[in-house]
């Protein structure tokens, strides 16, 4: 150390000595060399006592090597800083010191030995302990509140949050502290606590606020505290009180709302105390009962029991005094008129706040449109099972009708629409058998059928009618002057009507009629609907019986049709085979060859007329008969018709008059189909009349229409047979003993033909054996147009013939392709006539191989051949490498006939279409036309 002045050394030991901090020194063994009076005071040792001793005497044995860490350091010349550590008393206490030590060095400065400064902290971590103490049951206190807690500093982060708050927040304490409030909540920015809580910030008062916090869905009460940090935020979750004051504020609106309800319910609803006295009564209960709330309240509820269920109610009232509830219990209760009507009842008992029970409230609903409906729906469902059960409608009817009486009505009736469009009685029935003959007498004698009530009307108009209320001034109405027929209807005591058509599929069977009396009982709405529903039901029931008659018919027809058919084609093929084995087997002499080819001739001009018929009908079946729509002459059409059965009726010598109206033309029309519709009904004329009979032609203008007449005096169409005349099928005498021919076609035809000219036809006779009329009204102008045309000619008595010169085939070759061997050896011998090399083939195959050695100038093939068609063929030949076969101009000769067939046939590639059987001449023309030659030779 280095040497000092004596004034100045001697200051230094007077501060020293009067310093308040121990202040001791010791060499570097830790022998003390110096204690000063504060050090006597600190630890107990006067100096006398302690001077010399190894420091050891005052450190605790856990500080040893505290205490020699501190020398070593002082050694090696480091600096110590201040530390806090723990002595030890004269009297073995304890004592915490905070020490500042340095080095003393001699002149040389060198470290000789160490100094202490020593104070007595004991006060102050005593004090630090209380408040660490303090604080530790603070944040318990705060920790245990219910109320979140937050400490918040000047920056607005959080320092503190207790458990409450975390659990409000939703989120864990260290994702808290710290942080900026807003930067955790920033839907807090928008609230009133962002704005209250920075204005008590800046004006260090306290405030409080309560609002919604929408992110957590809760309430919160905030009061918010200065302190000199920052902000402590308290915050109670005032949620629970909210709710349960909205739930207050609900119920009141509820009990509001539940007090309206019960005003408004169409259900009685009624209180009671356990005597059974009326405390409440609202309008329902009025309307069902007819008692107002001033006349119910504080009388019995027995004045609505009937006095046979009184004990019913004595034993409700007792179920309600042991607390039991009584659900839609069904019974009958009375109105202030006297009438009763079945109500369910549903009663609860009514408890006060101890839980005794003090009355009951009951709900009294009006069951009578319920039980209605089920009643209805089991009258439906056994109305169902009895039409369902049987097609033999009129019997089921009948049954539907007693079903329905007493049921729905006093009296039922059913009409039905016969075939004849004739409005018929099927059924009636009365709960008084005895009124129904006097409801047929006032019926034949006064119904009238114009009437909007009537059976007649509702069946022509389809739609159903209702009176709700007869009264007597209706009945008088009805009859005016005419006291007889008042009287008679008076005395049946009619109440309500309703009459509903029987309607299906858009067409109207007949009518239901149902009628109160006795009952008394009113029809309404729901009455008129229900009864348009069995009307209905019924209805489909007689729709389907006639559907399956129909379908019966229908199958008998066909099945009759078919035999038709196949006696009328065997008949011809009979004569065309026999004929033609005749003359092939030689039995036949030469003279009578001409007689055997006109009967070939004869019998295969029917067979096509069948033929064709049998097309016609089905080109009516499915919409494609055309027309060739043009002027046309009628009186020579009518006489060309005539004249080709003419030679028919003079074999039976029919006389045929023709009167024939010069201004009955021109109207527009296919001739050939107006020539056809005469044909037939003449032909028919002729087949039907008898020996020396008498047959009659008009044609006749009528205003704007032509009328074709024709009549005879022939067989006539039976009553019944007269409505079925036109239909398919259908023929009055059917069965293997009848006298005349044909298939049942004919008339079918006629009617369709007739109708698409815009025209109609209608048959008269009165009778059997008393002849027949036809008449057809066909008007000027026709406006039905159908194209492209196709025109045919009508079968004559006698075969057509032609004078014309035929083209001459020489030098052409044609290739004809047919399966047939008739087929065949017809092209062949036909063409060969006219100077033709004909190479024939039976199969496309053969076909295609010819074509390798030959090039015809011409190819006719067959369309239907076994393994490959004449469609094929040609399809080969079209893609030949060689132009000229691919060139090569072909015809269809084929049975197949319809216009659909031809179109096919020409959009296959043919350049025609033949159609067996093909005239020999038309064959001819055919194919000189295919190989472009005229009467005269190559063009």
């Amino acid at each position: 150390m280095a040497s000092q002045r004596p004034d100045e050394a001697a200051l230094l030991a007077a501060i020293v000595e009067s310093s308040d901090d121990a202040i001791i020194s010791s060499d570097l063994n830790g022998i003390i060399t110096s204690w000063n009076p504060a050090a006597e005071r600190l630890y107990g040792y006067p100096a006398s006592e302690i001077l010399g001793q190894p420091n050891q005497r005052i450190i605790p044995p856990d500080r040893q090597a505290e205490e020699e860490s501190v020398r070593e350091r002082i050694t090696s010349d480091q600096p110590v800083e201040h530390y806090e550590s723990v002595r030890v008393r004269k009297d073995g206490s304890l004592i915490s010191v905070a020490l500042t030590v340095s080095a003393l060095r001699d002149r040389d400065g060198r470290v000789v030995g160490i100094s202490k400064i020593s104070r007595d902290i004991s006060e102050r971590n005593r004090a630090a302990s209380e408040r660490t103490r303090i604080e530790q049951q603070l944040r318990q206190v705060i920790d245990a509140m219910s109320d979140a807690f937050a400490a918040v500093d000047r920056t607005w982060r959080f320092t503190y949050v207790n458990d409450r708050y975390v659990q409000m927040a939703q989120m864990p304490r260290e994702h808290l502290i710290g942080r900026v409030v807003w930067d955790v909540f920033p839907e807090a920015t928008t609230l009133r606590v962002f704005d209250e809580a920075r204005r008590a910030m800046a004006d260090n008062r306290p405030t409080a606020v309560e609002e919604y916090y929408p992110p957590l869905d809760i309430w919160f009460h905030t009061r918010i505290y200065p302190t000199a940090d920052g902000l402590a935020i308290f915050i109670t979750d005032v949620t629970e009180g909210k709710r349960i004051d909205r739930i207050k504020e609900e119920s009141l609106v509820t009990a509001r709302r539940l007090a309206a309800i019960v005003e408004s319910s169409d259900d009685g609803i009624i209180g009671m105390d356990l005597d059974g006295t009326i405390t409440a009564w609202n309008h329902g209960a009025e309307r069902l009962y007819g008692y107002d709330a001033r006349e119910a309240i504080g009388r019995s509820i027995r004045i609505v029991v009937p006095e046979g269920r009184q004990e019913e109610e004595s034993e409700v009232l007792a179920r309600i005094k042991r607390g039991e509830r009584v659900e839609h219990f069904e019974t009958i209760r009375c109105r202030k008129d006297g009438s009763c009507v079945p109500v369910s009842l549903s009663l609860s008992p009514i408890r006060d706040d101890g839980g005794n029970v003090i009355g009951a409230s009951k709900i009294a609903r009006d069951i009578t449109d319920r039980r209605r409906a089920t009643e209805r729906a089991a009258f439906l469902a056994e109305v169902g099972a009895v039409l369902a059960g049987s097609l033999d409608y009129a019997t089921t009817l009948k049954t539907v009708v007693n079903m329905a009486v007493p049921s729905i009505a006093d009296w039922c009736a059913v009409d039905i629409l016969t075939d004849e469009r004739k409005l018929e009685r099927l059924a009636v029935a009365h709960v008084d058998p005895a009124k129904i003959d006097l409801a047929r007498t006032i019926r034949s004698r006064y119904e009238d059928a114009s009437s909007p009530y009537s059976p007649g009307s509702v069946v022509r108009t389809g739609t159903p009618a209702i009176v709700k209320e007869i009264s007597d001034d209706m009945i008088v109405a009805a009859a005016p002057g005419d006291e007889e027929r008042i009287a008679l209807v008076r005395s049946l005591g009619l109440r309500s009507y309703i009459i509903a058509p029987l309607t299906a599929r858009g067409r109207t069977l007949g009518a239901l009629t149902l009628v109160t009396a006795e009952s008394g009982r009113v029809y309404n709405d729901d009455d008129f609907r229900f009864a348009q529903d069995v009307a209905f039901r019924a209805a489909l029931a007689v729709d389907n019986a006639r559907a399956y008659d129909d379908a019966q018919i229908a199958n008998r027809l066909k099945d009759e049709f078919l035999a038709t058919l196949s006696h009328e084609l065997r008949t011809p093929l009979n004569a065309i085979l026999g004929y033609s084995r005749l003359v092939q087997s030689g039995m036949l002499t030469p003279d009578k060859h001409t007689h055997a080819l006109q009967a070939v001739e004869r019998n295969a001009t029917a067979l096509t007329q069948i033929v064709e018929d049998v097309l016609d009908v089905s080109r009516i079946i499915s919409g494609k008969i055309r027309l060739d729509v043009q002027p046309v002459d009628l009186p020579r059409v009518v006489s060309d018709a005539v004249e080709t059965v003419l030679p028919a009726a003079e074999a039976k010598h029919i006389r045929v008059h023709t009167i024939l109206d010069p201004s009955a033309a021109p109207i527009s029309g296919d001739p050939d189909r107006l020539q056809q519709i005469v044909w037939n009904l003449v032909s028919n004329a002729v087949k039907f009349t008898p020996k020396n009979g008498v047959i009659q032609v008009r044609l006749e203008r009528v205003n704007s229409h032509v009328e074709i007449i024709v009549s005879d005096t022939g067989v006539g169409i039976s009553p019944d047979f007269l409505p079925h005349i036109f239909e398919r099928f259908r023929q009055a005498d059917s069965g293997t003993t009848r006298e005349h021919a044909g298939i049942g076609l004919g008339l079918a035809i006629v009617r369709h033909l007739v109708e698409l000219h815009g025209g109609t036809i209608h048959a008269a006779s009165g009778g059997p054996e008393k002849g027949s009329t036809f008449r057809v009204r066909l008007p000027l102008m026709v406006v039905h147009h159908e194209s492209p045309p196709e025109r045919r000619a009508k079968p004559t008595s006698e075969p057509a013939r032609t004078d014309t010169p035929l083209p001459d085939l020489g030098g052409l070759t044609v290739l004809a392709a047919d399966d047939d061997t008739d087929a065949r050896a017809l092209v062949s011998e036909t063409l060969g006539s006219r100077g033709a090399k004909v190479i024939v083939v039976d199969s496309a195959d053969e076909a295609i191989a010819a074509l390798q050695t030959i090039r015809p100038d011409v190819v006719i093939t067959d369309i239907g051949m076994a393994h490959t068609d004449g469609f094929e063929l040609l399809k080969r030949i079209r893609q030949s490498s060689d132009q000229t076969i691919r060139e090569v101009p072909a015809a269809a000769l084929t049975a197949y006939a319809r216009a659909e067939d031809r179109m096919k046939v020409l959009q296959g590639g043919f350049q025609m279409h033949l159609v067996k059987p093909v005239d020999p001449a038309e064959l001819i023309v055919a194919v000189a036309v295919l190989a472009k030659r005229t009467l005269h030779g190559p063009q």
